[in-house]
This record gives structure tokens, sequence and C-alpha cells, in this order.
């Protein structure tokens, strides 16, 4: 099993420290995808944090 798919089956299972490893490695994305007309909309990053949440948490088998 590779670091990366360690670090989502860890944060999947509920360990804090890899979800904050994981939102910080996307940060930056989630950042610039929340901006609207040059501007940075903290509702929108906010949603986007959630929704990549609810995504990780929603993925299943590593193996597929």
């Amino acid at each position: 099993m590779g670091a990366f798919e360690h670090l989502l089956r860890s944060a999947k299972n509920g360990e804090r420290a890899d979800m904050e490893r994981l939102l910080s490695a996307y940060a930056p994305l989630i950042s610039r995808k929340s901006m609207v007309n040059g501007q940075s909309d903290p509702d929108l990053k906010q949603y986007l944090t959630m929704e990549f949440v609810i995504a990780l948490m929603k993925f299943e088998n590593f193996e597929k």
C-alpha cells in the first residue's frame, strides 16, 4: 500500500491528523476554486471544504 493510499484510508477511518494533512494538501486548490470575480468567497471555500470531506467519507473500495 502506498503512502497516499494509507493516508486516505486513515483519514476515512477517522484519524483527525490525517484528515487535516489531506485538507492542508488540497487547501491551495480549494482556495483557487473559491474565487469569484477575482475575490475569495469564504462561503464557497467552506462549501468546497465540506464537499471534499464528504467525498472522502464516501470513497469506497481501494482494491478495484
